[in-house]
């Protein structure tokens, strides 16, 4: 397992009702035997609530009885959902994403877990502003999840430029799969999505040419990573590189999809921002992040080791 999973720390948006991040975190910490913890963090008007404790209006302890008590209904969820999962609950007022990141760097996590968006028709077509700076700002991978993760994950779609980056993404990408549902020995597709201008800039390249110089490619940069137990199987598509993500997670009915995020510029920006993100809105999938100043396992201490490490980016 090149990238065990020790600590998990996931954002939990509500407890009224289930929140379908609770059923994958608990699943993926239940599968990997790791420690969970929960995180619902809750916007609330403090300086109201002060005034109103100041007025006698409310015991000056209320605010610290309703957190204990978000805590207790989260918990009980948890127990619910999984009797065996070792789970941590911390509610916290506050907005959601600085919270969760700190609460990441502070247990050196090797995930985080958040929901991708709000419900409701409009709010599927955008990726939620807490998801959405999460992903932006992690050094760790981040599972965004849209669906309720199923029993078992059978078809893994990962997605590569052919780069360098791009190789050690797929490589990291595979691990976590591994490490997080190796038991399911899930399908891996790898996708690489040939842009291919309106007009060409020279002459007219003929389809069957870009398909033959794509796919030979694609089997190369896969046979250049490490073997697996399970085949990875190559797939080219052509088009817009976003568009063609969703669609083939929609064709092939992936249950995961692998991304990076790549600060690259010009016509190969595809595993950076306006693409990883458009396709994390458009899949109707679960989706594993992987950010670009990825920071080493081996400079994020365990609880033994004691000290912060320093980070640095994988490309």
């Amino acid at each position: 397992m090149s990238y065990p999973i020790r600590t998990i720390v996931a954002g939990i948006a509500t407890v009224d009702e289930t929140d379908p991040a609770l059923y994958s975190a608990l699943h993926v910490a239940e599968h990997t035997g790791t420690m969970l913890h929960l995180i619902h963090a809750f916007e609330f008007p403090v300086m109201a609530w002060e005034a109103y404790a100041r007025m006698g209006m409310m015991p000056g302890s209320a605010l610290d009885q309703y957190t204990q008590d978000l805590e207790t209904r989260l918990e009980l969820q948890a127990k619910e959902i999984s009797p065996s999962a070792r789970v941590r609950v911390e509610a916290i007022v506050g907005p959601p994403a600085p919270l969760i990141l700190g609460a990441a760097a502070r247990e050196q996590a090797d995930l985080v877990v958040v929901g991708a968006t709000r419900r409701g028709t409009f709010a599927r077509a955008i990726l939620g502003t807490t998801a959405q700076r999460v992903i932006r700002e992690s050094r760790v991978p981040v599972l965004v999840v849209r669906n309720r993760a199923p029993q078992k994950i059978s078809r893994v779609l990962l997605t590569t430029d052919l780069s360098e980056f791009s190789g050690d993404i797929h490589e990291l990408g595979i691990d976590l799969v591994e490490s997080l549902f190796g038991e399911d020995s899930p399908e891996l597709r790898s996708l690489h999505v040939v842009w291919r201008p309106e007009e060409p800039p020279f002459f007219p390249v003929h389809r069957e040419y870009l398909d033959d110089v794509a796919s030979r490619s694609l089997e190369a940069f896969i046979a250049q990573r490490r073997t697996r137990g399970r085949p990875v199987d190559p797939i080219v598509r052509h088009g817009d590189p976003a568009n063609e993500i969703t669609a083939e997670v929609a064709d092939w009915r992936a249950d995961l999809l692998v991304v990076g995020t790549h600060g690259r510029m010009g016509a190969t920006r595809w595993l950076l921002g306006s693409v990883a993100e458009s396709a994390i809105r458009g899949a109707e999938t679960n989706v594993l992040v992987i950010p670009t100043k990825l920071e080493p396992q081996s400079r994020r201490p365990n609880a033994a080791q004691g000290s912060a490490g320093a980070a640095a980016p994988t490309g």
